[in-house]
């Protein structure tokens, strides 16, 4: 599924993260239902019509790397009305 099948508009959403202060002082245990609760949201945001391109983390190997960490890529209709774009 792509943006397209969702919508004529091409709507994309990057996101870009660090890990806080308050994330490194979670336990272990935190960290996980944390991680499983964003899957579960994932997958509802899927099953609205949000196409989750990826995410993961990103190259520090490059010639100018951003300050986070972390990036998501994100397309579609639900995006479209998560943004309030018609």
């Amino acid at each position: 599924m792509s943006a397209d099948d969702q919508t004529h508009k091409k709507h994309l959403l990057v996101c870009i993260w660090e890990p806080n202060d308050r994330w490194r002082g979670l336990s272990e245990e935190e960290r996980k239902a944390f991680l499983e609760k964003v899957g579960r949201d994932a997958n509802d945001a899927r099953e609205a019509g949000m196409d989750i391109l990826g995410w993961g983390a990103l190259e520090r190997d490059v010639s100018n790397p951003v300050e986070q960490s972390f990036c998501g890529v994100m397309a579609g209709r639900a995006l479209c009305d998560l943004l309030g774009v018609n």
